[in-house]
């Protein structure tokens, strides 16, 4: 098992998950008892990788159905 930082997110399932690069994926949301409208980023480097949650700014016009749309990352060149 890798060990991974506290804090880190709550365990859910649907949530979307994207690449970021070779080292790091972003999270979106997901489902348990609850939907959840978080946002975070794992740091996939060094021994113990690293949970950072990303702050949302002007929650209440956040998409809290975030967990059942598909995420992709997009790159314009």
């Amino acid at each position: 098992n890798q060990s991974t930082s506290y804090p880190k997110p709550a365990a859910r399932h649907g949530q979307s998950v994207i690449k970021l690069n070779d080292d790091s994926l972003m999270m979106l949301g997901g489902l348990k008892t609850k939907i959840f409208d978080d946002y975070w980023i794992l740091k996939m480097t060094g021994e113990v990788w690293t949970w950072v949650q990303i702050k949302v700014n002007n929650k209440k016009w956040s998409n809290t159905q975030i967990w059942c749309n598909p995420a992709c990352r997009v790159i314009y060149s």
